[in-house]
């Protein structure tokens, strides 16, 4: 190890900060490829970039740092879905101030500056309680080596961006026992709900965890009940800052607790959650954890044997956390089981290592060696700790698939721009659009404040919609992350949501002709779609609605307004759009072109024996132009391989059934697919994944495409007035033609506000999903207003707890004076 014996204790900090920063610069360096951005191909592109670009677009575009109302994404969202990607982050709000700098290369460069402040505040931390600073030094190695940190840094950036804040609040519990001033730890609690809120809660736990162990270190032989006296004010600092964020997580909470798919909810004992895991996977390795390595377990094992009672009811602690899986489950939000909630106690960890590294320095001094000998034995120790910590952070790393600048600007392609661009400017009339050139990693790109879509991939998001979108209109899953409503190229769905514009390579959905094209990118324009709102006199129950069943539950939705209330239906009130039942099977003479693959049939159960590039061809007797092809069957992957995804993909569109090792299963047994071409196609080509895998239960039906049209003219159309749109107003008018229903797309929610002829108007939920009302005969001018449901409690509540903690800084502020005026005095 470097000899810094002969350098003042000043400079000695001053060179390991040097060296850190040197050394967290190399393993960056190591793992960034020539031709790559730093960011992950895993949600890095798709989520954490853009939607930060997302909001710093609209803040130039409305002014407002508090929006509402997210019109561009999922056909109309509470801005709020979107609050865990930095909404009112601070890192990402400094972001407005720099328009000039893409966001890709903003969120890179903040996340790295992120590492290296994380880095020097931990140093500073460990150094600040008296920790030797070689240390110091190697227990900042294992933090910075640790899983989460680097690689969430080009994955998941808010799994790791609060970090410097939660260090600058244990800081800020060092400040308050030392001085009794608490601004600090307040504000720092603050950042770290702004950042993130959902990891916030482990940064709370941390720092009283923290507090309790600094506080025993004080007052060795205190009770109890004297620490719990003393926690008053820790707590009111909490409280103190869970107030002042309250415009953020307020807001949150109703999404969440109105968003949350209870079908996904990981169902777990209350037994299996008491009963120890012993596997340590929540400590050691994984990115998804808090990813040590083992002398972190040497460290815990040793602590809990020491003599000090804050060192070891600390130890008795975090192990405890490591092995009981109720604290996962708690820090979770209850939903599930998932190692990363632990990620905010990574500095207690590190504080660990470095208390049991103080014990081996002691332990080897005590040993009779001379001088060198006992260097080197030291020396050697701590090389082999910190080798073995860069050597797994740089393996850990390295396991990430990096975004290549080619695969990165293809999202944002010139040739794809200009195509949108064109037709905003043309088009003055309210529509939709989806891009379906790659619709995972376009999910959530917003091209233009213009641009409004039906897709989303939000951890957070309107359940309404999402039903609709997957149980409803049967759109498929194809990935094994059931979050992603992406951009299906699905008729039915496209058609009811008003896409009139679609920005495609290969063959869209039936009604869709082509109307301009710039390289590869081909523009398409359906003018038979749905408009944003429209009325019928044509109604029925919820309650009758769910007897019609599959797939003729789909063809309502064309000429009725579903509503939650008893209604009586008109006998005239029939339907010409017909969904007929064909025979369909996978047999024999019809299988055509097979490749790569088995089947064998039993009892009308397919078993799949797939190798990589598996396919055959089914020829049809109709035209799926004039068509809309419908089929469902049950997959079942009992027989597949654990760690095997089983996908099938019929003329473009793809299901897939997440593999029995998957983190977030998707649950998608029932595969469903609505298939229609705006060219002449009689034949179905069938693609399958690799796996040993069973089909059963087929089910096909047709329906003519021409249907959708003469439902769709039926309508009463809303007409948008584009002048009067803004951030969350529609204004429009309609000449409804008997009493009835209006009906918009605009996904149900709380906070709506409806005026109808300048007077206030109660809406419901209709089409199961969406806002609509009851509308009289006549002509009606009608506006439609959101305002995102407690945002305004959060900001009452929010400017209190800034007016507590400005009177409490500014006391401290006073305090601190008056302790200098005091010192002067006495040394006078």
């Amino acid at each position: 190890m470097m000899d810094l014996s002969l350098i003042s204790q000043k400079r000695k900090d001053l060179i390991i900060y040097a060296i850190l920063l040197v050394i967290t610069s190399i393993i960056i360096l190591s793992i960034y490829k020539s031709g790559y951005l730093f960011g992950s191909k895993t949600d890095w592109s798709s989520q954490h970039v853009v939607f930060p670009d997302y909001l710093r677009q609209k803040f130039y575009a409305t002014g407002n740092i508090f929006p509402d109302f997210s019109m561009n994404n999922g056909g109309g969202q509470n801005i709020y879905s979107l609050s865990y990607y930095g909404l009112y982050s601070p890192i990402i709000l400094i972001s407005y101030l720099l328009p000039m700098i893409p966001m890709v290369y903003y969120i890179t460069a903040s996340s790295i500056i992120i590492i290296m402040l994380s880095v020097c505040l931990c140093y500073y931390w460990l150094r600040s309680q008296n920790i030797n600073y070689i240390v110091a030094f190697i227990a900042t190695i294992c933090f910075l080596c640790a899983g989460p940190l680097i690689f969430h840094a080009h994955r998941h950036i808010m799994f790791m961006y609060y970090m410097p804040f939660l260090l600058l609040g244990l800081i800020g519990v060092d400040r308050y026992i030392n001085n009794k001033r608490i601004s600090l730890l307040i504000f720092s609690i603050f950042l770290c709900i702004m950042t993130s809120y959902f990891f916030s809660v482990g940064c709370i736990l941390g720092i009283l965890v923290y507090y309790c162990y600094r506080y025993m270190n004080n007052n060795e032989n205190a009770k109890i009940k004297n620490l719990l006296l003393s926690l008053g004010p820790i707590f009111l600092g909490i409280v103190i800052a869970v107030m002042m964020s309250a415009i953020l997580w307020l807001p949150t909470l109703f999404i969440i607790l109105n968003g949350r798919d209870a079908t996904n909810v990981q169902m777990i004992s209350i037994f299996s959650l008491l009963v120890p895991d012993l596997t340590f996977k929540t400590l050691f390795h994984n990115p998804y954890s808090l990813g040590l390595t083992t002398i972190s377990l040497i460290a815990l094992v040793a602590t809990i044997l020491s003599r000090k009672r804050n060192e070891r009811i600390l130890s008795i602690t975090l192990f405890s956390f490591l092995i009981f899986p109720i604290v996962l489950y708690i820090l979770n939000g209850t939903l599930y089981l998932r190692e990363k909630a632990l990620i905010p106690l990574l500095p207690l960890y590190i504080l660990i290592i470095a208390l049991f590294l103080t014990k081996i320095i002691k332990l080897i001094n005590n040993l009779k060696l001379n001088r060198n000998q006992k260097r080197f034995l030291i020396s050697t120790i701590f090389l082999l700790i910190m080798t073995e910590a860069i050597l797994t952070c740089l393996s850990s790393n390295r396991l990430d698939e990096l975004v290549s600048k080619k695969e990165y600007e293809l999202i944002y392609d010139p040739d794809k721009i200009t195509l949108i661009k064109d037709i905003l400017e043309q088009d003055d009339t309210f529509y939709r659009m989806n891009d379906l050139t790659d619709i995972n990693r376009t999910s959530n790109v917003v091209y233009d404040m213009g641009y409004y879509q039906t897709s989303i991939y939000s951890s957070t998001f309107n359940s309404n919609y999402y039903n609709f979108y997957f149980d409803k209109l049967h759109n498929p899953i194809n990935t094994r992350n059931y979050l992603i409503l992406d951009a299906a190229n699905n008729i039915l769905f496209q058609n009811f949501m008003g896409v009139k514009y679609i920005i495609a390579k290969e063959k869209p959905a039936a009604g869709y002709q082509q109307i301009k094209q710039k390289g590869d990118y081909i523009l398409y324009e359906n003018e038979n779609v749905l408009p944003l709102g429209y009325a019928t006199s044509n109604v029925i129950s919820e309650e009758d609605y769910e007897k019609i069943g599959f797939p003729y539950d789909m063809e309502v939705f064309f000429n009725k307004v579903i509503v939650e209330k008893s209604v009586k239906t008109a006998t005239n009130n029939v339907s010409n759009f017909k969904i007929d039942k064909i025979k369909f099977n996978i047999d024999g003479e019809l299988i055509k072109n097979q490749q790569n693959m088995v089947i064998t049939n039993k009892n009308d159960r397919y078993l799949i024996e797939a190798k990589r590039k598996a396919s055959f061809e089914i020829p049809l007797d109709f035209n799926i132009n004039e068509n809309i092809f419908i089929l469902s069957f049950i997959v079942s992957n009992e027989k597949n391989e654990d760690n095997l995804d089983t996908s099938i993909t019929i003329n473009g569109v793809k299901n897939k059934l997440s593999n029995k090792l998957s983190s977030y299963p998707n649950k998608n047994n029932k595969f469903v697919f609505v298939i229609s071409s705006n060219e002449k196609t009689e034949q179905l080509k069938l693609e399958f994944s690799r796996g040993t895998y069973e089909i059963y239960d087929l089910e096909a039906y047709i329906a003519p495409s021409s249907q959708l049209e003469i439902a769709i003219i039926k309508m009463d159309s809303f007409i948008v007035d584009k002048k009067s749109f803004i951030d969350n107003q529609i204004v429009g008018d309609i000449n409804v033609k008997e009493d009835g229903y209006f009906a918009t797309t605009l996904p149900y929610d709380k906070g709506f506000k409806i005026i109808v002829d300048g007077k206030n108007q109660v809406y419901e939920r209709v089409n199961t999903a969406f806002v609509g009302f009851p509308i009289d005969k006549g002509q009606h001018h009608i506006v439609i207003e959101y305002t995102a449901p407690y945002k305004l409690v959060g900001i009452i509540i929010s400017s209190i707890g800034f007016i507590i903690f400005a009177g409490i800084w500014l006391r401290s502020k006073n305090y601190k004076k008056d302790r200098e005026e005091i010192r002067v005095i006495e040394h006078n």
